[in-house]
């Protein structure tokens, strides 16, 4: 028997938050070697921490290609939210062009779904931009790759 390789870890819907065990999940994926796929969805990330911790994994991780971060306050900051009771969440000064910068750097992420996290719609925008045109050069790349193969390679046995 043979250890295998973990390449995805999907543990979305799991209330980690902003808490001691989030924050090492989220160091703990920045060391990563191995896994390509995430799925953090709904885990109650939020508050300047996340998004900053977010950023790091991004800007030292050139592992993940797919990441989803759906429905967490990432990019949040509490004290705005505190102080306009009833307004809204809204976003962190200066995290939204830290996180396209680093989406930017890192060139291995291909897909990264932030869809109900308090990110620019400009930024929101960007980001897709570069993903799209990221996976269209993935997709040339593989085409490419593909004609250049043996004839032989299409045959089934």
């Amino acid at each position: 028997m043979h250890a295998q390789t973990l390449e995805t870890l999907n543990i979305s819907l799991n209330p980690l938050g902003d808490t001691p065990n989030g924050a090492m999940l989220l160091e703990g994926l920045t060391e990563n070697k191995s896994v390509t796929t995430v799925g953090l969805s709904a885990c109650d990330f939020g508050h300047q921490t996340s998004g900053r911790a977010f950023i790091n994994l991004l800007k030292n991780n050139s592992t993940l290609t797919s990441i989803d971060l759906s429905c967490n306050q990432m990019f949040q900051d509490p004290s705005i939210e505190d102080s306009k009771e009833g307004e809204g969440s809204e976003k962190s000064p200066g995290l939204d062009e830290e996180l396209e910068a680093e989406v930017v750097a890192n060139k291995s992420l291909q897909f990264l779904d932030l869809r109900l996290n308090p990110v620019e719609p400009g930024s929101l925008r960007n980001i897709k931009k570069i993903l799209t045109k990221r996976t269209a050069e993935k997709k040339r790349e593989l085409r490419k790759q593909y004609q250049k193969a043996p004839e032989h390679w299409d045959t089934a046995y």
